[in-house]
């Protein structure tokens, strides 16, 4: 992928409202300032989403799509799907991409067993791995030609899980899977799922401030006394770096610190 930043590229970033997904469509826009590039910005706040299509425009030119979307709600999916992939066309763009940032914590304040709702871990399966690969095979059905990057923000927590965080954890191994499944029915596509490190996010002060399981609260609160806490830009700034060397495996977990 020598050439990704090249390119006239449709890109998709899901979770831009804030976070490492706003980082990361700013980061993404500045490298593909000069290619005629188009990036749709999904999330459910249109609000925030607006911020993040006015930062891009103070240092890049490339165009913004907003489609607001709620990524939860099943019934809605495939026309979701439709709007984020309405403006592709083969003609004026040389390649496609999809970052699948958005996802939820859920429940870290009840113990596993007790989360016995079948309705509520519905939901947060539709949310978090269900809509990723509706919103991914519906990209490898529309976008058939050309160079194609299906990027997925994982997590440690794939290889390492914490107290509290079991269906987070569980659904982040999924999605690491699910990718590399794809890569043997569509090896001439690139993949990565990467792993971002604890990052200054709302995420990451939600565990510290509500965790429910003792050692998992403990753990993140000595991340931020001891300053191990990476701001979104340093993280990203390593994704860049990661396209850019082009080196990893197809669909290949890489985490910031390298722990697995």
């Amino acid at each position: 992928m020598a050439a990704f930043f090249t390119r006239s590229t449709y890109c998709i970033v899901t979770g831009a409202s804030g976070g490492l997904g706003r980082e990361l469509a700013i980061q993404l826009s500045r490298e593909w300032s000069a290619t005629g590039s188009t990036i749709v910005l999904v999330s459910r706040n249109v609000s925030k989403l607006e911020e993040t299509k006015e930062m891009i425009a103070k240092s890049s030119p490339v165009s913004v799509t907003i489609v607001p979307a709620d990524l939860g709600d099943l019934a809605c999916l495939s026309d979701t799907s439709s709007k984020i992939l309405a403006g592709y066309s083969s003609e004026k763009y040389n390649q496609a991409a999809i970052f699948h940032n958005a996802g939820s914590l859920g429940d870290i304040t009840t113990p596993t067993a007790d989360q016995t709702d079948p309705a509520a871990i519905a939901q947060y399966l539709t949310a978090n791995y269900t809509s990723m690969w509706i919103l991914t095979t519906r990209f490898l059905s529309c976008i058939k030609t050309g160079p194609r990057f299906i990027m997925n923000m994982s997590s440690i927590v794939a290889k390492m899980p914490f107290g509290g965080g079991v269906v987070y954890a569980s659904v982040k191994a999924a999605r690491n899977v699910f990718l590399e499944g794809l890569t043997i029915e569509h090896p001439d596509v690139r993949m990565l799922s990467y792993s971002p490190g604890p990052c200054d996010t709302d995420m990451l002060l939600a565990v510290k401030n509500e965790a429910g399981f003792a050692s998992t609260k403990a753990g993140t609160e000595n991340l931020y006394r001891n300053n191990k806490v990476l701001t979104v830009a340093e993280s990203i700034n390593k994704l860049m770096d990661l396209i850019k060397e082009d080196k990893f495996k197809n669909a290949a977990m890489i985490d910031y610190f390298n722990r697995v």
